[in-house]
């Protein structure tokens, strides 16, 4: 989960990982809801995975953002190196 100091245009997430076959969601809200029922729909998915960087963009206004994964990767894990939100 990222969280900003106040809520502003979000327009894509970014994020760089060693793993394959995983899946994740992406939500966004005003901020910390605590459980995943509060943050409500996804607004981007990532249905098909691959190492590297992985993008995903969408049209959105918070200051909270959840990376949600769905299903680990093919070796059981997902491991993510960096993560960056554009504004």
């Amino acid at each position: 989960m990222l969280e900003l100091d106040q809520p502003s245009e979000l327009r894509s997430l970014e994020f760089d990982t060693p793993s394959v076959g995983w899946q994740a969601e992406v939500y966004v809200a005003d901020n910390n809801p605590g459980d995943l029922e509060g943050w409500g729909e996804p607004v981007a998915t990532f249905q098909e995975s691959d190492s590297g960087t992985n993008t995903v963009t969408f049209d959105e206004t918070g200051g909270a953002v959840l990376l949600w994964f769905t299903r680990a990767g093919d070796d059981g894990q997902v491991t993510v190196t960096e993560v960056r939100l554009q504004r």
